[in-house]
């Protein structure tokens, strides 16, 4: 069986030993600030236009609710949408259906069913040895003509719990296609502090109430024109605009979480110390030492991120990283770092941007 063959039956294996269709319908959560779809202005917006784009996220609950509209304008803006896609990741958060309606004029066709949604564990990355073993809702939908307005609402319950309590979230307020209304709600205990950035936009004030010990940051937007598609744009460069929210200060605070992921531990298992023996024995002083160290972490140890839950941040141990004889980036810099700290070498994890390349 060649490789590519053996690639393809992994592929088909995983989708269907996870595919599932069970739906969860609830209520849409008593603290959501209801917005209405707005009526259609008209703006010639190609294949198709977000008439709302809302996102409200309550902090304490730990729980995001999403409302998005969207007209179809051409057949090709039908082609576009489906099926659409909703991620999630099983290990800590549930993906809660409220409503999916299709609304036709002044009429309004329940399409909340089974049959509308397939969930699958689809790993989009796995040429790339890349798992994260979250799940795929595609929601296709039947009988859409020109002019249909796709209305649907959902939450996602769970956050992850590396970030130990913290909180942060980037918004779009724009994109390659026009955004009628952008609502963004953020709800918090009205002790705790919320920072907020704005990148290539605008400042913009958030309307800040308090109701039912709840504090909220409540920002809305209209009439967001489409990024124009450029080429040769550097892949650096943001044309998006985005709104950053965090509890977080400052980097520092940034920092101090990600240290405490790679608490210094003695690692003393049979493959460990055989391992540090063997490269202590064909080192010849410090500098030798972290090189074959070095080497061995980047050639024996082969590359493959399995990335859910807290490991999507916080690397394996290198106990575990040894008996499997794989990992990914951060597993690879801890078994580096213990390595170094069990020779007294002093040496210091560094965090990297891995989607901008810095």
């Amino acid at each position: 069986m060649n490789c590519k063959l053996a690639t393809l039956f992994f592929l088909i294996f995983i989708v269907k030993s996870y595919s599932q269709n069970d739906l969860t319908v609830t209520q849409i959560p008593n603290w959501v600030n209801f917005q209405n779809v707005p009526e259609n202005d008209n703006y010639d917006s190609g294949d198709i236009k977000y008439l709302l784009l809302d996102e409200q996220i309550n902090i304490d609950k730990e729980v995001s609710y999403n409302h998005i509209s969207i007209r179809v304008n051409t057949q090709n803006g039908i082609q576009t949408i489906f099926p659409y896609k909703l991620e999630y990741d099983p290990s800590y958060q549930k993906l809660k259906f409220h409503t999916l309606t299709i609304i036709r004029a002044k009429e309004k066709i329940n399409k909340l069913q089974k049959k509308s949604i397939t969930i699958l564990n689809r790993e989009h990355n796995a040429e790339k040895h890349l798992l994260t073993k979250s799940l795929t809702a595609l929601i296709n939908l039947d009988d859409i003509i020109i002019g249909d307005i796709i209305d649907l609402e959902y939450s996602i319950e769970g956050f992850n719990p590396i970030f130990k309590g913290h909180f942060s979230n980037s918004f779009p307020i724009s994109a390659q296609i026009y955004l009628q209304k952008v609502h963004i709600n953020v709800l918090c205990n009205p002790n705790k502090k919320i920072y907020y950035k704005y990148i290539g936009l605008n400042k913009k004030e958030p309307f800040i109430t308090t109701k039912n010990n709840l504090k909220s940051y409540e920002w809305s937007f209209k009439t967001i024109n489409p990024i124009p598609n450029e080429e040769g744009v550097p892949f650096w460069y943001l044309q998006s605009t985005y709104l950053d929210i965090s509890d977080c200060s400052s980097w520092s605070d940034v920092v101090k979480w990600g240290i405490s992921l790679l608490q210094k531990k003695k690692y003393n298992t049979i493959k460990y110390r055989a391992l540090y023996d063997s490269i202590k024995a064909n080192s010849i002083g410090k500098y030798s030492y972290v090189i074959n160290s070095l080497r061995y972490v980047q050639d024996e140890i082969r590359y493959l991120s399995v990335s859910n839950g807290i490991n999507s941040y916080k690397p394996h141990s290198p106990d575990v990283v040894l008996e499997n004889r794989y990992g990914d980036c951060k597993d690879k810099v801890y078994l580096l770092l213990s390595l170094l700290e069990k020779e007294g070498i002093e040496s210091y994890p560094v965090l990297v941007n891995s989607e901008l390349s810095v």
